[in-house]
């Protein structure tokens, strides 16, 4: 019964091992000293507002952070904007005064080639060799493809007539399907 006292002080027994214990006590005076000792105990500590070693720190720890938050918010949002700002003039300082440079940059598809430009088809049995001898020939080369559609774009010489080399390469229908001006 001694180690059912403390649940009976607390309240957490069910009925019948607190109508056991209470008989109990009424016929034991030693174990009712104790139940009375421990009554005693548990409202003095109910009476006191002690409060945890956690708690003690929790509030230590809350009471320094809002001390630091009163005074570094204040400089610390006044730096900061000043440095914004400054940082603003000075990009916009740069932005104003770049110099402006042609052809830094050029696409990633290759580079943009004016002229004169054919777009042409292979047969599908053309080798690589018999293509680079056609383009060698009337001193072409590939700038793009082979397309979706199957098109290479070729660029010609400066000083080659496109029409008369349209008209040539069609006469080469063992190796190219289509051939046109862009």
């Amino acid at each position: 019964m001694h180690k059912l006292l403390a649940f009976y002080i607390n309240g957490s027994l069910d009925k019948a091992e607190h109508q056991a214990l209470e008989q109990a006590l009424a016929q034991d005076t030693t174990l009712q000293a104790e139940a009375d000792f421990l009554h005693a105990l548990r409202r003095g500590i109910q009476a006191r507002d002690l409060a945890t070693p956690g708690d003690l720190g929790l509030k230590r720890l809350q009471r320094d952070l809002h001390r630091q938050q009163r005074t570094a918010t204040g400089r610390a949002w006044r730096w900061a904007t000043m440095a914004a700002g400054v940082l603003l003039i000075l990009q916009t300082a740069m932005l104003i005064d770049r110099p402006t440079t042609p052809d830094l940059y050029a696409p990633l598809s290759g580079p943009q080639v004016a002229g004169n430009i054919l777009q042409l088809s292979f047969v599908p049995a053309a080798h690589v060799a018999d293509i680079n001898a056609v383009l060698a020939s009337i001193g072409a080369r590939i700038i793009a493809g082979p397309g979706a559609s199957g098109l290479y774009r070729i660029a010609l010489p400066r000083h080659v007539d496109a029409d008369k080399m349209v008209a040539k390469l069609k006469t080469r229908a063992d190796i190219i399907t289509y051939v046109a001006r862009e």
